[in-house]
């Protein structure tokens, strides 16, 4: 196999042509791939592999480049690779999200051969002068617009002769290179007052009314030092482009803003904006560099504020572990309460959710009382409902704070895309407070949407995990395993630590797969507490006690659910409850299974939905003072006649009923429904009359013996 045939020396080419042109009967393959076959490869049988269609070329180019790229640059690069694979996945390696927005960073190739690029200046140094400007000023405009091209060449007095460049470039419906190395290689060559000249061409012959932020980029690159009239544009125009483009284009533009600032304190103010959309587009790198350069600058309150929040960020993203993250937002939410009591109600709700994440209850009720103490009476905006909602939650309970987590819930599922950006993955306390888990699937579908299309990376895998878990509470199996598959794969695109096995843990727990489930709880028991994420060791723990009553070995899941008392945080210290109940009553622990029961209902009682009705009526019959379900109680149970449940919940309380009647009857639990309560299913769902469990529902069949894999796909 001879791969890139087009560049092999001639003594090299011609020992091998005739080699292969004598090759007839032997068991030899000689394999040769070129882009242009040079003469003494001539003759040689060819299979042409041409691009991929423009289709297809479109979704490669996307699976590789995960961050929003403008209509017009994706067309160019598809255009100009002229569908080749190996073009497309490799030209965006090596590029940040940043440096890819608004298809500038296209022009530096720094990743790229050398030597290709070599060859391509080589052909391009023949040319005339004016069609090697020709050629820069084509490599300078990344949409290809042809129009816009031939206004500025006028400007230059530069011929729009591409018939003369050596077929290097043609100008078309689009103005496209021959490769996208000669473009790269052009740039890269010329000298910085030739580079500024084109650029200034293209500003002046860009409409400003049309593409405003394309002049302004122009403009920027045209600069031969600090402009404010420019770096104010481009402020500008990182508020429209992340509208438009995302967060990586705001984040370009802000970055260049930088660069041009000649006001010091309007530096500080682009270097930490800049900082804050770095964060956002996941560009860690980014946002460490110019948070270093802010510490060295003279900060106001609020300036001092923003850094603050940015390194508690980076403290956290770092593995500082969330603990060590609160004071500093703390300490900046206080700087905010005086001139920016909205950012500092932000802040507060960010403390908040690290300490839930730490599981540390004083930690949790400091913040809260801060937070109630520091800031002013809100009002009706979905953030002043949600901060003074989970700081009553916490130091006053759950019924206090109920009236207010009801009105935040309906006021979230509106808020707009900043919020949602901004805040929005710790909007999920208004929905999991009232035990609302189908407002939970709405919000979340809708907040991991408008992030997706924002192209805000690094919100995106917290919003991802939030989804996970309504999917799981819906039943939807498969679509809560993709939602942990995307969350992985944006990770490992921003270079961040992958997302905690939350999801995929209760996942396999719920399918009964024991040896897989055991393997993520130790790995995640072990890696939570070493990060001093209390929240991970319960939900490890959950996963667990999930497990072993599915496998009816009750002492081990009673184990697992009594041990994840050990760390609070208001979300799985309350999930695991139901597995602590079924345990303990089905392990002969009354006395346990009754403290846990009476939590339960305290914790539900205040809320009049179905689901936390349901989970009450679940929950009786494993109580101490229980020894059959009706049938009446099983459909209460149920989800109220499955209508707020998924089918998980609703077969796994049949299976209850019928495993806590087996218990109570003297039988041996979980290996047979001795109730004949019925739950509706498909029919594909169900086993054969003479299978262990035949009366219940997949799920419910764990408790039977019986594994169910994988859910059937949705209808």
């Amino acid at each position: 196999m001879v791969d890139d045939g087009q560049w092999l020396d001639q003594a090299s080419a011609q020992v091998l042509g005739f080699v292969a042109r004598r090759l007839l009967a032997e068991s030899i393959l000689l394999l040769f791939s070129a882009r242009t076959p040079g003469p003494d490869l001539r003759d040689l049988p060819e299979l042409e592999v041409t691009g991929l269609p423009e289709a297809d070329a479109h979704l490669l180019l996307g699976s590789v480049t995960h961050a929003p790229l403008d209509r017009s640059i994706r067309q160019r690069i598809v255009a100009e690779t002229q569908g080749n694979p190996l073009a497309l996945i490799e030209l965006p390696r090596g590029l940040s999200a940043t440096r890819m927005a608004g298809g500038l960073g296209l022009l530096d190739a720094g990743a790229l051969p050398g030597q290709i690029e070599e060859s391509f200046l080589a052909r391009a140094a023949e040319l005339p002068a004016p069609i090697r400007l020709l050629l820069l000023l084509a490599a300078a405009e990344p949409a290809g617009d042809p129009a816009l091209v031939g206004r500025a060449a006028a400007r230059l007095g530069v011929p729009l002769a591409a018939d003369r460049a050596d077929g290097l470039l043609t100008i078309g419906d689009r103005v496209t290179f021959r490769h996208p190395l000669v473009r790269s290689a052009v740039y890269r060559a010329a000298d910085a007052e030739q580079r500024r000249a084109v650029h200034l061409a293209l500003a002046e012959a860009t409409d400003p009314s049309a593409a405003p932020d394309r002049r302004a980029w122009h403009l920027a690159a045209a600069a031969s030092g600090p402009d404010e009239e420019v770096a104010a544009e481009l402020e500008r125009s990182a508020g429209r482009a992340q509208a438009r483009g995302g967060v990586a284009a705001a984040a370009a533009f802000l970055q260049r803003a930088v660069a041009l600032s000649a006001d010091a304190p309007r530096r500080t103010g682009r270097m930490l904006a800049a900082a804050e959309a770095a964060l956002r587009a996941g560009e860690f790198a980014d946002v460490r560099r110019l948070v270093a350069a802010v510490r060295a600058r003279p900060l106001d309150a609020v300036d001092e504020g923003r850094a603050g929040v940015l390194r508690a960020q980076l403290t956290y993203a770092s593995g500082g572990g969330p603990a060590a993250a609160v004071p500093l937002l703390l300490s900046a939410a206080e700087r905010f309460a005086g001139p920016q009591p909205r950012l500092a109600r932000q802040t507060f709700l960010h403390a908040w959710a690290m300490a839930n994440v730490a599981a540390d209850p004083d930690l949790l009720l400091a913040v809260s009382r801060n937070a109630l103490e520091v800031l002013p009476p809100g009002g009706d905006d979905p953030l002043d409902l949600i901060v003074d909602a989970v700081a009553r939650m916490v130091t006053d309970g759950r019924a206090a704070a109920a009236p207010m987590l009801h009105r935040a819930a309906g006021a979230i599922l509106d808020m707009p895309l900043a919020d949602v950006v901004g805040w929005g993955r710790a909007s999920t306390a208004a929905f999991v407070g009232v035990w609302d888990m189908e407002g939970l699937g709405t919000m979340a579908a809708r907040q991991v949407r408008l992030v997706r299309e924002a192209g805000a990376l690094q919100s995106l895998p917290e919003n991802l995990i939030a989804l996970g878990h309504a999917l799981l509470w819906a039943g939807d199996f498969e679509e809560a395993e993709a939602t942990y598959d995307e969350g992985r794969t944006i990770s490992e695109a921003t270079r961040r630590a992958a997302p905690p096995p939350y999801i995929i843990m209760r996942l396999r727990a719920l399918q009964g797969r024991e040896a897989e489930t055991a393997g993520l709880v130790a790995d995640t028991l072990r890696a939570s507490a070493a990060a001093g994420v209390g929240a991970g060791m319960t939900a490890a723990r959950w996963s667990a006690a999930i497990l072993y009553n599915g496998l009816a070995r009750y002492p081990e899941a009673m184990r697992y659910a009594v041990e994840a008392g050990e760390k609070h945080d208001p979300w799985h210290s309350i999930w695991i409850l139901p597995e602590l109940i079924e345990a303990a009553g089905r392990a002969g622990e009354l006395g346990v299974a009754r403290a846990a029961l009476e939590r339960l209902v305290e914790t539900t009682a205040p809320f009049d939905g179905d689901f936390p009705r349901g989970l009450q009526a679940r929950n009786q019959p494993c109580s101490p003072r229980a020894t059959r379900l009706t049938a009446s109680t099983a459909r209460r149970s149920t989800g109220w006649d499955g209508r707020s449940c998924g089918p998980n919940w609703r077969a796994l309380t049949c299976c209850t009923a019928s495993g806590y009647a087996a218990t109570t009857s003297g039988s041996r639990p979980g290996r047979s429904c001795a109730s004949r309560t019925t739950c509706s299913w498909p029919s594909a769902w169900r086993p054969s009359p003479s299978a262990p469990g035949a009366s219940c529902s997949p799920p419910a069949r764990r408790y039977a013996g019986v594994r169910i894999d994988r859910p059937p796909a949705r209808t």
